[in-house]
C-alpha cells in the first residue's frame, strides 16, 4: 500500500515497477486513476504475486494484516519538508479548492446517474434482451473459436 501526499511520486513509483516487469517480459495490469488519466491508482504483476495500490484520498485503502498480507510504502519521506513548510498557506488553499471540486463532481455524477436511470426506464421495456443475449453468446463462441 503506497502512502504519501500529492505529487510525492506514487504514480511514478508504480510506473517504474510496471516498466521493469514489462521489460522482464511479464504481464502487467495497470489501474488508471479516474480523476487523472496520467496517474495510476495501482499496478499488478501476477507472475510476481505482487501489486501496489495508491492508498491515499480520495480512495483510502489500508493493508488488512500489516506485515502478514502486505506492507506500507511511505513516499512522503522524500518530500523536502523545509522547502514545503513556507508554502503551507498556498498548499492549504489549493487543497481546499481541490476537495471542493470533488464535491461538485460527485453531485454532477449523481445527477447524471439519475438521468441515465430515467432514460433506461423509457428504453428498456422496448428492448429485446433475449436477442441481445443471443448475439452476445454468438460473439463469445466466435471469440473462443478464433482464440
Amino acid at each position: 500500500m503506497i502512502k504519501g501526499g500529492p505529487g510525492c511520486g506514487k504514480s511514478s513509483f508504480m510506473k517504474k515497477i510496471g516498466k521493469a516487469a514489462e521489460d522482464a517480459g511479464l504481464d502487467v495490469e495497470y489501474v488508471l486513476c479516474s480523476a487523472d488519466p496520467d496517474s495510476l491508482d495501482g499496478v499488478l504483476i501476477p507472475t510476481w504475486h505482487v501489486g501496489y495500490a495508491d492508498g491515499t484520498s480520495p480512495h483510502v485503502l489500508e493493508v488488512a494484516l500489516p506485515a502478514a498480507s502486505g506492507a506500507y510504502v511511505d513516499l512522503g519521506q522524500f518530500y523536502d519538508v523545509a522547502a514545503l513548510r513556507p508554502k503551507r498557506e498556498v498548499l492549504a488553499d489549493l487543497t481546499e479548492k481541490y476537495r471542493a471540486q470533488y464535491v461538485i463532481a460527485y453531485k454532477a455524477l449523481a445527477e447524471a446517474k439519475r438521468l441515465h436511470d430515467e432514460l433506461e426506464a423509457v428504453y428498456n421495456p422496448h428492448v429485446d434482451f433475449d436477442g441481445v443475449y443471443a448475439l452476445a453468446k454468438e460473439h463469445i463462441l466466435r471469440l473462443q473459436t478464433e482464440n
